[in-house]
Formats: C-alpha cells, sequence, structure tokens
C-alpha cells in the first residue's frame, strides 16, 4: 500500500491541535512540530505515493499462556521497523481472552533501520528552527528531562543521549529488548501509576552495544502518550477541536508540568 494517510485532512488538523496545545508548555527544538504527521511527513518530501508494506505474525503458546505477537513495517526512504512483544496471561485467541484486563506484557522487543527519515528530520528540523543541522542535534540532545518526558514519557541517561547524538549524525540502526520478571499488566489505570521491574533492558545504536543503559520511566508522562494518539485518532472527521475542550488538555498540561518535580522524585533509574 501507499502512505494514504498523508492526504487526510483529518489527521492533518488533529496533529497540528495536539502540536499547539503541547507547545503551550514545551520549548520545541522544530519549531513547534512535537509531534510529526501528515503535514510534517509531507514537509519532509514524503507523498502518497510512498510505497509501505505491513506485516503481522503471532504465535500463541498454550502450555505457558502466551501469545508472541511481531509487526514488520517496511517505508520507502523511510526505514524498517519490526516491534515485537510477548504477552502473558493470554487463555486462548478468543476476543474475551484478547480483551481481558488480566493480560501482561513479558518481553518488548523493537529494531529501527534508517533509509533516509533521520537524515530528512534533521534537515527539517533545522530549517524550522533556523539553525543549522549541527546546532539541532545539539539542542534536540540537550533538552531538559521535562521535556524528554513530555515527549515521549521517557527520560534517557546520559549514555543513551551520547548515542542519541551520534544516531542523529549518521542514523543507521536501532536496537531495545526490554525483559520483564513477571507479566505487567496492560491496563493503563495500572500503569499510570506503577513502574514495572525490569529484568534485563539491551540497547544498541549503529551496532554498537551501549553499557549500563540509564532509562528514567515517568509513569505519567508515559500514559500521557496514549492521550495524544488516541486524540489524533479517535475523533470523528467531522468534530472540530472545541476551544474550551483545548483549553481542558491545555490547562491539565500545565498541571502535569507543576507536578513534574513531584513525579521526578517517584521515578526508577534502570541499568543493567
Amino acid at each position: 500500500m501507499d502512505l494514504f494517510f498523508l492526504e487526510s485532512e483529518h489527521l492533518i488538523r488533529h496533529f497540528a491541535a495536539r502540536n499547539d496545545l503541547l507547545g503551550t508548555s514545551l520549548s520545541a527544538t522544530c519549531g513547534q512540530n512535537l509531534l510529526f504527521g501528515p503535514e510534517q511527513l509531507s514537509a519532509m518530501g514524503y507523498q502518497p505515493e510512498t510505497l509501505m508494506n505491513l506485516g503481522m505474525q503471532y504465535r500463541f503458546h498454550e502450555f505457558d499462556q502466551s501469545l508472541d505477537v511481531l509487526f514488520e513495517t517496511e517505508i520507502q526512504g523511510l526505514g524498517f521497523i519490526n516491534l515485537g512483544m510477548s504477552i502473558g496471561n493470554v487463555t486462548h485467541l478468543g476476543r474475551e481472552s484478547l480483551s481481558s484486563q488480566d493480560k501482561g506484557l513479558k518481553q518488548l522487543t523493537f529494531s529501527y533501520q534508517d533509509d533516509g527519515y533521520i537524515n530528512r528530520k534533521v534537515q527539517y528540523c533545522a530549517r524550522q528552527s533556523d539553525v543549522s543541522p549541527d546546532e539541532y542535534i545539539a539542542t534536540e540532545v540537550s533538552r531538559s528531562d521535562q521535556s524528554y518526558s513530555d515527549i515521549s514519557g521517557v527520560v534517557p541517561g546520559p549514555s543513551i543521549k551520547d548515542a542519541y547524538s551520534t544516531f542523529l549524525q549518521a542514523p543507521k540502526s536501532v536496537s531495545i529488548s526490554l525483559e520483564l520478571p513477571s507479566s505487567f499488566p496492560l491496563n493503563r489505570q495500572y500503569w499510570e501509576s506503577e513502574i514495572p521491574a525490569i529484568r534485563q533492558l539491551y540497547v544498541s545504536v549503529n551496532n554498537r552495544e551501549i553499557i549500563a543503559p540509564e532509562l528514567n520511566i515517568i509513569p505519567t508522562g508515559l500514559s500521557g502518550k496514549v492521550d495524544d494518539l488516541l486524540a489524533i485518532l479517535s475523533q470523528p472527521e467531522s468534530q472540530e477541536v472545541s476551544n474550551d475542550h483545548s483549553k481542558t488538555i491545555a490547562a491539565t498540561r500545565n498541571e502535569e508540568k507543576d507536578q513534574f518535580p513531584e513525579a521526578l522524585n517517584q521515578r526508577e533509574v534502570y541499568t543493567c
């Protein structure tokens, strides 16, 4: 298939609305583009005719009631993305079991091989910020902990920031493997306030392993990323974001900002 969503006025409007709301409490390093949607991708040179391949594989293990799922994505001129997860407490492949709140994440793997996207993003963001590519990379990597948390829900430690800088300068590949000692519930209300224990964390950038990677997870920030995604995808196409709704979300963002120091005190640092 092709990148059909680049022509979706619905997605363009809602990505713009979410960028405006996030921009009320964050200093962006890419103009005011904190979330990348159809408008940003089009400005970076991607066209609706850009080819995209999607695939999914799954395997159910009855003996330990777990489900392994692998999503594979290839986008021409962007990259190759694999996202895998092992989900526990899946008794069978029926709707009732898959929608049960007892499900838990056991393992998560992610790999990305760049095919031109990162260089396009660096050039685009440098133009938007009216700086050189090197200046943009330095500013992007040195963002505050609050900025990292609000955008991704995760705050990288020094070793990961160094690898991030290297990757932006010479993008090749990223591999992440996260293994938990027991199934962690997928119920959002649970992981908004809880942090999963991690048995093993492996991070590799440009085929070079990061020794003792530090990753600070902010539960409320990570949960907020789901809210951003749902706000973009779940609204009917004919529905505009009302001023009252915008004010409510902005107020919530500001309230989260005020509470950020307290949230940082609740974080955990994982060193493996």
